[in-house]
């Protein structure tokens, strides 16, 4: 790509990100947007109008032999101008602090949105991480910057083209005088605005880490091992070592750009001394009048005001334009996991065996596949047992069947009806799903197992089974206000939970569903011996005429598998019958031999 086309392409990324402000500028509120801009027009109309009044000021002040009527007249109108100036900035900034707000709200709402859509695969990747940390934590800001720089903008360009048309009746090239002495700051300026953004780009990992360190030494999550392992004085050193490496970083460019700033201000200042010359002589050679003068003198000020202004917003606004390129990548995400033209309606998916024929899946950044030429069969209505050491790749299916990534090769079959026909929307409403790693909603303990379900009205009876049925009804009574009680330690009277007591909330939600599908990835991970065994016979019995896969790798709950699927190396090693595999001799036997104990 040449130079001419890389400027024209960076430049209309530029132009493409400053539509987006202004989109979201006026989607945010459309009323107050408009009133906002309203206020910044009227606010670019005083100067001129101070220009004038200037002007006439001096020039009835000799010819006025009343002071009184002088200062109640022309005087007067000076200062109403003035005061109108200040009112403008005032109901400005206050409206615009509110339409700020407003704004940093509808961006938050908008990636919101967003990421909750989009690919689950994006998840896997350490850049889409990057630059949803440089959209979600900068973008607001820089939006909300871009609002107030277009602002000043058009309230500089009203004011200056009124002062050309003053200038320019005094000299044709004062004018381009001025202009040509914002050059170089401008110049200096964007350039600037460049290496910010690319030290930022460059600094992101930094930045994630020195957050991530930080959060180390301050989340429940770490503080049990910060303590035992004795670890505050290693994650302090490894923070600080981070944060010196950015402040370094940062005063280095720094100090690089406040000389080249400094350099093109010099610049601009011999530039500007020759039209200072010039008014010098026009007023010593009588050209003009007291009133003439004060209103060449006040003009050209605000002129020089105005470019210098103009040229400073500009450049910060092609900076923010520049750091609004992650924002625009994340709002212009769209998923392409969707639903088909024509849907097949997914009933009764638990009467068709699940078919994985011939499937590869590979995570991105990564050389070995998760999931590498697989062919296995899930029958319907029956237990799966999916068994595995780590990374055998058994999650890894249960995020292919929910459709959160669909296999680079191969088909998922539910009985002849493949996988994509169906809306994925409607296809995951029929699945309930335990993940490794359960979330801990710190709501209340009621609202911990009805999310699994809120689309119905309060259904006391269901909510009663799910308790019963994954062991949780205990846990309920034992909290100091029931079901009510708020849990986990984020909020003011939150009550923490045991691993094993937030897992069987988890597998409550997962009966209050009351989905036909399920899946369950390690549920009783957190579970000791006598619940796991409770539990394991409650799941024989609730599991009639639905399909159940459990991925784990304990043996122990092949007690209750009809069917066992054993993987390694994302292929299928085994697979079977509890009872037939048993008589192969094979990997099974030796795992029960070693693992299950009756």
């Amino acid at each position: 790509m040449g130079l001419k086309s890389h400027w024209y392409s960076q430049l209309n990324h530029r132009l493409t990100n400053l539509g987006l402000a202004m989109s979201l500028f006026w989607n945010s509120g459309p009323w107050s947007a408009g009133t906002v801009l309203l206020m910044i027009g009227l606010e670019g109309m005083i100067p001129m109008a101070l220009i004038f009044a200037t002007r006439h000021v001096v020039n009835t002040y000799p010819q006025s032999d009343n002071l009184g009527a002088w200062i109640a007249g022309p005087v007067l109108i000076y200062l109403i101008l003035l005061a109108l100036r200040e009112g403008f900035q005032l109901g400005s900034d206050c409206l615009g602090a509110y339409h700020e707000e407003r704004t940093s709200n509808y961006i938050t709402t908008e990636i919101q949105n967003k990421i909750s859509d989009v690919d689950m695969i994006h998840f896997e990747s350490t850049e889409f991480y990057d630059r949803l940390h440089r959209a979600g934590f900068e973008s607001d800001e820089h939006v909300n910057d871009v609002l107030a720089q277009c602002g000043s903008l058009c309230s500089g360009t009203i004011t200056l083209c009124g002062l050309f048309w003053v200038v320019y009746g005094y000299a044709w090239w004062f004018p381009l005088m001025f202009f040509a002495a914002s050059i170089p700051v401008f110049l200096t300026l964007v350039s600037d605005a460049q290496a910010r953004f690319d030290w930022s780009k460059k600094m992101t990992q930094i930045q994630r880490k020195s957050r991530y360190m930080h959060c180390l030494m301050v989340e429940e999550e770490s503080a049990s091992e910060l303590r035992i392992y004795g670890l505050k004085d290693k994650f302090r050193e490894l923070f600080q070592k981070l944060t010196r490496h950015l402040l370094h970083a940062r005063i280095s460019m720094n100090q690089k750009q406040a000389l080249r700033l400094s350099l093109a201000r010099i610049v601009s200042f011999f530039l500007l001394g020759f039209g200072l010359i010039f008014i010098l002589n026009q007023f010593r050679a009588g050209v003009v009048n007291p009133g003439d003068m004060a209103l060449f003198g006040h003009a050209i000020l605000l002129y020089k005001q105005a470019v210098q202004t103009m040229v400073g917003e500009s450049a910060n606004l092609y900076r923010s334009a520049i750091f609004l390129s992650d924002l625009n990548f994340v709002l212009q995400l769209r998923p392409s996991i969707s639903a088909p033209s024509k849907p097949v309606a997914c009933v009764d998916l638990q009467k068709h065996p699940i078919w994985f024929r011939d499937i590869s899946f590979q995570y991105p950044g990564t050389i070995v596949p998760a999931i590498d030429q697989l062919n296995i069969q899930i029958p319907a209505q029956k237990i799966t047992l999916i068994y595995g050491e780590n990374g055998s790749g058994k999650s890894t299916l249960a995020k292919l069947l929910c459709r959160f990534f669909d296999p680079s090769k191969g088909s998922i079959m539910f009985g002849d009806t493949n996988l994509k026909s169906f809306d994925p929307k409607c296809l995951r409403s029929k699945m309930g799903i335990l993940f490794q790693d359960p979330v801990q909603y710190y709501l209340s303990a009621k609202e911990n197992v009805t999310l699994g379900n809120i689309h119905e009205e309060d259904n006391p009876s269901a909510y009663a089974n799910a308790l019963e049925h994954a062991q949780a009804s205990e846990t309920m009574q034992e909290l100091p206000r029931g079901d009510q009680t708020l849990l986990g330690r984020w909020f003011q009277e939150g009550i923490e939970l045991s691993g094993g007591q937030w897992q069987r909330l988890a597998l409550a939600r997962l009966h209050y569903a009351d989905r036909p599908i399920w899946i369950l990835d390690e549920p009783t991970s957190a579970m000791d011996p006598w619940a796991e065994h409770k539990w394991l016979q409650s799941m024989k019995k609730d599991s009639k005429g639905r399909t159940v896969i459990i991925i784990t790798h304990r043996i122990a709950t092949a007690r209750i598998a009809d069917h066992v699927i054993i993987m390694k190396n994302g292929k299928s090693l085994e697979s079977g019958s509890p009872q037939a595999l048993r008589k192969q001799n094979g990997y099974f036997t030796k795992v029960c031999e070693n693992d299950l104990h009756p």
